[in-house]
């Protein structure tokens, strides 16, 4: 099953800065209070299986134990897993924890930015990964490196960063010195050259400590780990002696801390040489305007006081774009469009214009929040000498695709994707899912057409099997969505405060069914689908506002039917109700069924109880209904004013009121 790429990066730097470290603190304790005591320390293998991204989501930024459904109680979450990197990155605060933060989800929509960016390419998705690889990520790291030691007040004060600077530009690092063991070596030998510096008191005993650096091998990396205990060992010995070296002490920690990630950011990773090859360039002022690197560095670090939305979203794909041409990714649009020949003949490796323009026109059909063009639309905007007509359809188009297959076999696989759009517009869904079954999405190309095909998969799934969907069910489904969808901003409207207007109804905000990851998933991809089906078939004699039959519709009939009975109870009664008495009304006249008061009421979210779906109406309206649903129902309390927020709440609290009561009664 499709697991997270980006979340396994984020475990392997949390592997690399925090983890070792935390392992031998919690066996020596649990040494010292019970030999026999089972030993909680943060499973990272488990973690790594985990399949639901919002557990991903809860172990990076929540607090306290995570204690999930799949691996039981053997699978702790420790608290504050970002603070806890950027305590040891950033221990100074030379950029605050907000600062921090925003970097890391900077990296993230980096990450879904750059997988969802597709290219024609004769490389294997495996080449391509790892090229993204080895370019960003030393990158990002000497970046990180760069500009925390450039805007550190104290210049004198050691940071995180100190050492790492002062090895790779020491006499003891060297371009020959990624190999591992040689590496060691060399780190061995600073660590003992920067103890004689420090000049501690001859009568200080720092065996132990000396003995641990010789101990540095290959096989055995976390024996500098180890030394953080020693350290506390020898500082308490040297206080008992009366030659206090505290502060010694812990400049000392700080170099084996430092140096021990550098070792095992190489034994994990093998970037180092181009870590310090960027930050080199770096330092010696070498990063031209047309550079990656000065588009990464625009983007993560640039002021964003005035992009508060996009969050350089324009700079992003400034980067992707210089990266790709940078790491020579794609293949070139062809110069010279009428003499290369164009098909199989052709000798300047490049393609046509035509062909990225196909592929563009489907990504904006597919994504865009529009209601047009059909899928039907007309083309104009490319050159296109083998085919005689002036105006040809979408479905026409693979066919100019084809002509290139033989050169990049790689599109063959958006032809299919063509294919698979044509069945759904003449609603051959059962071909459709033949098609699905014979598709491995991990081994689709890069680019938002896995997502595409992900959408179309998931809504089937939802569409013909609805009732065998539980908790969990629909994973397979939401990762690879998740996984390649790239960046999207989605506006929710909100309701403002009344007492503070600048401020959003606090409910609004902290809604469980808005606020889970893989709701979210479902319900974006839901809206994407059914607008497809829109978009193709709103021109079709006779489909206009009518419920397309390939479209995924009655989601919200339970929520509809429910709302309806509250409604009626309301307009029969003489004068206005209070929560309480409209909660009296539903217990005592049984106007909803006990699942309507207390259960989920849309299958394929999770916590959407009818509770829950009128704090946020409007949102499942938007996502969830389809193109000819009538809902009077539910649009009727989807309003913005002040009173139409009263009415939901309103049915609320009254809902609350019944729910408690019920329980009561039942007891």
């Amino acid at each position: 099953m499709y697991t997270h790429i980006f979340a396994n990066l984020m475990l392997t730097a949390y592997e690399i800065t925090v983890l070792n470290k935390e392992k031998i603190e919690k066996i020596n304790n649990n040494k010292r209070h019970n030999e026999n005591k089972k030993n909680k320390t943060l499973n990272l293998a488990n973690q790594r299986k985990i399949k639901d991204f919002s557990f991903h989501q809860d172990f990076f930024a929540e607090t306290g134990n995570l204690k999930t459904k799949e691996y039981g109680n053997d699978n702790i979450n420790p608290e504050e897993v970002y603070h806890k990197l950027i305590n040891i990155i950033d221990d100074k605060e030379v950029f605050t924890q907000t600062e921090r933060q925003l970097f890391f989800y900077k990296y993230e929509q980096l990450y879904n930015a750059l997988i969802a960016q597709y290219v024609v390419s004769n490389l294997e998705k495996k080449e391509i990964l790892k090229k993204y690889t080895k370019a960003i990520i030393p990158a990002i790291v000497a970046l990180d490196m760069y500009k925390t030691l450039s805007a550190s007040i104290d210049k004198e004060q050691l940071h995180f960063y100190s050492h790492i600077h002062r090895f790779i530009l020491s006499e003891y690092y060297s371009s020959h010195h990624h190999n591992l063991k040689s590496l060691c070596k060399s780190v061995r030998a600073y660590l003992k050259h920067y103890i004689k510096t420090l000049e501690f008191n001859p009568i200080v005993n720092l065996h132990e400590i000396t003995t641990s650096i010789s101990n540095i091998r290959t096989t055995s990396l976390s024996t500098i780990c180890n030394i953080d205990t020693t350290i506390d060992a020898c500082k308490r010995e040297a206080r008992e002696i009366g030659e206090p070296q505290d502060t010694k002490f812990e400049q000392l920690r700080v170099a084996y801390t430092s140096l021990s990630v550098l070792l095992a950011f190489q034994k994990i990773t093998h970037l180092l040489a181009p870590l310090v090859s960027n930050y080199k360039k770096l330092l010696e002022s070498k990063v031209t305007d047309s550079d990656p690197l000065f588009f990464l560095e625009q983007y993560i670090y640039q002021d964003v006081k005035e992009d508060i939305i996009f969050l350089g979203e324009n700079v992003l794909y400034d980067y992707i774009n210089e990266l790709i041409l940078h790491e020579k990714i794609d293949i070139p649009i062809c110069k010279d469009n009428c003499d290369c020949g164009q098909g199989p003949e052709c000798e300047c490796q490049c393609i046509p214009n035509s062909v990225y323009g196909i592929l563009n026109t489907l990504e904006y059909f597919i994504f865009e929040n529009q209601s047009k063009p059909s899928l039907l639309t007309l083309v104009f905007s490319f050159n296109l000498p083998d085919l005689t007509p002036d105006i040809i359809s979408m479905f026409e188009l693979s066919q100019e695709m084809n002509n290139f297959c033989r050169e990049v076999p790689s599109l063959e696989l958006y032809i299919k994707i063509l294919h698979i759009l044509e069945l759904l517009y003449n609603n051959e869904l059962d071909s459709i899912k033949e098609v699905m079954n014979e598709i491995a999405f991990e081994e689709f190309p890069l680019g938002f057409f896995t997502s595409t095909l992900a959408i179309i998969n998931l809504a089937l799934k939802i569409k013909f099997e609805p009732k065998s969907i539980r908790y969990g069910t629909l994973l397979a489904y939401i990762n690879p969505i998740l996984t390649n969808q790239g960046v999207y901003t989605e506006f929710q409207v909100v309701i403002p405060d009344v007492e503070n207007p600048t401020m959003p109804v606090a409910d609004t905000l902290r809604n469980p069914v808005v606020n889970n990851p893989n709701n979210q998933t479902v319900l974006h991809s839901i809206m994407v689908y059914n607008r497809m089906i829109k978009k193709m078939t709103l021109y079709d004699d006779g489909h206009f506002n009518r419920i397309a039959p390939q479209s995924v519709h009655g989601l919200l009939d339970s929520v509809e039917l429910a709302l309806k009975k509250l409604r009626d109870v309301i307009s029969n009664e003489k004068k206005s109700l209070t929560d309480e008495e409209l909660a009296s009304l539903i217990i005592r006249n049984k106007i909803l069924t006990k699942h309507e008061i207390n259960n989920n009421l849309i299958g394929i979210l999770n916590e959407a109880t009818l509770y829950n779906c009128l704090g946020c109406l409007a949102y499942l309206y938007e996502h969830l209904k389809c193109l000819g649903e009538e809902l009077s129902n539910i649009r009727s309390l989807i309003g913005l004013s002040n009173i139409d927020h009263q009415k939901r709440e309103l049915l609320r609290r009254a809902l609350f009121i019944a729910k408690e009561n019920q329980s009561k009664k039942d007891c």
